[in-house]
């Protein structure tokens, strides 16, 4: 718990009856599972790992993959 979350709990608790900590808690643990949920469907997409190409190359802001796909396709022009 950050220490902003914990402020609010302490401050919640001084005046406020069990039903409000309940429902305080109940929302905290929802908006945690909201957030948990978007990271494991973030994460389980497709992997981007931009190339580290200067702003000048002609392959600048592909993937590692789609970098070398173009990369073997112009060694390929210029060797035929």
């Amino acid at each position: 718990m950050t220490f902003k979350n914990a402020r609010a709990c302490e401050m919640l608790e001084k005046g406020s009856t069990k039903e409000e900590r309940e429902a305080a808690h109940k929302a905290r643990m929802i908006a945690k599972r909201e957030l948990r949920s978007q990271r494991y469907t973030r994460q389980s997409g497709p992997s981007y790992i931009p190339a580290n190409l200067s702003r000048n190359h002609p392959d600048y802001g592909m993937s590692v993959k789609d970098h070398w796909v173009e990369k073997t396709n112009r060694l390929a022009e210029k060797s035929s």
